[in-house]
């Protein structure tokens, strides 16, 4: 979990997931990627559920938006820093 940049997701229906628990943990906010505002809420259904080139696609365009310096981690979940992807 120390890593650099985090990507971080849950499946299922927002409200029905542990995803905002974790990340309102206090463990989470010490993390060095989360202080630093590297830590991003990825969508699910590309992440995890895309399938194929246009999946692939879709995720290699979120890791230039955010390890090229495109992207900057916003506040949307209490104490963390996470931005969401569609």
């Amino acid at each position: 979990m120390g890593g650099d940049v985090i990507f971080v997701t849950a499946y299922g229906p927002e409200d029905e997931t542990p995803l905002r628990e974790i990340t309102s943990d206090p463990l989470w906010r010490q993390l060095d990627a989360v202080q630093q505002g590297r830590a991003y809420e990825v969508s699910d259904d590309l992440w995890m559920l895309g399938i194929g080139y246009t999946a692939a696609n879709g995720v290699v365009q979120d890791l230039t938006r955010y390890l090229a310096g495109g992207g900057t981690a916003s506040e949307t979940t209490g104490a963390s820093a996470m931005e969401r992807t569609s």
